[in-house]
């Protein structure tokens, strides 16, 4: 069996964006049998118009609803976000989209592996689609 996972890389190998930050996510497939992976495709982030008053930080995406809601649906089909820090308004929306995000930084070959330890442990949720 196999799951999705979207990352937050900017070279594919290590976990080192904020998810704010990110212009994009590396997707991995995961076989959870031979806890191998691999890089299926990268998922561009829409261009979404911010909401942000001039006061907030221009780059703080995380408050940009419009651009959390599309993530989500963007990521719909992966069951975990992997990525270096993620604000809690962020982690809720993706949360209620059935996506576990974790603030995992570090290289890709070992979180991955660690990951997939815990998700072969986890009992299937109902309804869950892996």
């Amino acid at each position: 069996m196999s799951y999705k996972i979207a990352v937050t890389s900017t070279d594919g190998i290590n976990i080192n964006t904020h998810f704010g930050q990110a212009d994009g996510f590396h997707i991995l497939e995961v076989d959870e049998v031979d806890n191998r992976w691999r890089d299926i495709e990268f998922r561009q982030v829409p261009d979404i118009k911010s909401d942000i008053s001039a006061t907030d930080r221009p780059s703080c995406n995380g408050r940009n609803e419009a651009r959390l809601n599309a993530i989500a649906v963007l990521l719909s089909d992966c069951a975990y976000l992997l990525t270096g820090k993620i604000g809690l308004t962020p982690y809720r929306i993706l949360q209620r989209q059935g996506i576990t995000s974790l603030e995992t930084p570090g290289e890709l070959d070992v979180v991955v592996e660690k990951l997939n330890a815990y998700h072969i442990k986890q009992p299937l949720k109902q309804g869950t689609n892996l």
